[in-house]
């Protein structure tokens, strides 16, 4: 798992902009890599490219993503063999088995930090 204790996204003026910090956990820190990594990278789609690569990353890797330099991220292809010659457009988390493995699925969950109000006439 990879955990992160400062998770925020900016808003559609900082085109969704990821920042994140306080990585915790066993798969390493693949978004805080200097130059493969997300953090500080705004999101990029195949109709808004926003990454810092010359090439549409979104389009040429089938999936929107927090691109700085067309890496490998979350929201790729599913693909039936890890080890597909395809595997730059698979789901990777290059620092937990390398750049060549491919996911079958990844979970993002994001809860707010510390204690929420409640809700009137909830329990």
């Amino acid at each position: 798992y990879a955990q992160y204790s400062h998770f925020k996204i900016h808003s559609e003026q900082d085109y969704y902009k990821l920042e994140i910090d306080g990585y915790e956990g066993n798969a390493g820190d693949s978004l805080n890599d200097p130059w493969y990594g997300s953090n500080n990278s705004p999101f990029s789609t195949y109709n808004r490219d926003n990454d810092r690569s010359s090439l549409n990353c979104a389009s040429m890797l089938k999936g929107g993503w927090w691109w700085k330099s067309c890496g490998r991220g979350l929201n790729g292809l599913y693909l039936h063999d890890p080890q597909d010659l395809t595997a730059r457009q698979g789901i990777v988390w290059f620092r937990w088995r390398g750049w060549d493995y491919t996911l079958k699925k990844a979970t993002m969950m994001i809860k707010p930090k510390g204690p929420q109000p409640q809700v009137a006439g909830t329990t």
